[in-house]
């Protein structure tokens, strides 16, 4: 997972310091299509999500959701899946080390401990009580930086010994509404249709008939793949998009607000001053002294 999630130049990827492990921050806005990975079969990984979220879907269908303030626990020996970020920004702490090496260290602790993950364990599962990674957060906050690898790498082993000493309760194998491919294909395709138009006025009833779904299995499938309800997220993707242009493009602020559907600049101020605390012009002239993803 680690390299897919370093493949992509949209986001901020720090690696910290950690002895044994290979840790990266991620920060920024992720991929807006489907990333494709593969893991190798004596690697573990965990990331930790601060902000956002994403989904991953395995090969045999099955899906896992994970939001902010959630984990994500990858033993090695899994199956190939894809993995889609719904929302954003993104930050999270990715973890990744030699399984091997891992149960090593937990057994100078746990001496009876085997040497090896049970072969029926839970494979690929999300660490569903929020409370224990946000203690996690909490921590990180209080410590120098330099120490944020070292207590994160710390925090997969305890993470390693809730599996085998039957902490199973706090993992969550499988998540939401069962949709087929195609389905999921459909409200990818509208997704996608979204983003091309977003200088229009699309409703869901328009999208609906255009695809050929109910509207309501439209806005349940859509905020399960996405995390977010589709109008929601439709006026996320404007304001992002005009965040960007302001800080990124001479146009003025109407040829920006023209350009993310709205008719006039007051409509269009009022709703990104919503979103962004400060007016576009504000928003320009600010984004000239700080990098753009310090807003999101």
């Amino acid at each position: 997972m680690l390299n897919a999630m370093r493949s992509w130049t949209g986001w901020d990827c720090t690696a910290l310091p950690a002895d044994g492990a290979e840790v990266n921050m991620l920060n920024g806005i992720p991929p807006a299509t489907e990333l494709p990975i593969s893991e190798e079969s004596s690697i573990l990984e965990v990331l930790f999500c601060r902000q956002g979220g994403f989904q991953l879907e395995m090969s045999n269908g099955r899906r896992l959701e994970v939001n902010a303030g959630q984990a994500l626990f990858l033993p090695g020996r899994m199956e190939p899946f894809r993995c889609r970020f719904v929302q954003e920004p993104f930050q999270g702490i990715l973890v990744q080390e030699d399984e091997h090496s891992a149960l090593t260290s937990l057994c100078a602790l746990w001496p009876s401990l085997g040497q090896s993950l049970p072969e029926k364990g839970l494979g690929c599962a999300v660490i569903k009580i929020n409370l224990w990674c946000e203690a996690l957060f909490i921590a990180l906050d209080q410590l120098p930086e330099e120490r944020h690898g070292y207590f994160c790498a710390l925090k997969v082993l305890e993470l390693l010994y809730l599996f085998h000493a039957g902490g199973a309760g706090i993992f969550q194998a499988s998540a939401g509404s069962y949709y087929d491919r195609r389905q999921l294909q459909t409200v990818q395709k509208i997704h996608d249709y979204m983003l091309e138009h977003l200088d229009q006025q699309l409703t869901i009833r328009q999208m609906s008939q255009q695809f050929h779904i109910s509207e309501t299995f439209l806005k349940s499938c859509f905020r399960q793949m996405y995390g977010t309800p589709i109008h929601q997220y439709f006026l996320d993707r404007r304001m992002a998009k005009a965040a960007h242009l302001l800080c990124s493009t001479g146009q003025t602020v109407l040829q920006i607000a023209v350009a993310v559907g709205y008719g006039s600049v007051s409509q269009f101020g009022v709703a990104f001053k919503a979103r962004y605390q400060m007016s576009p012009s504000q928003f320009r002239k600010e984004g000239r002294k700080m990098s753009i993803s310090d807003y999101f």
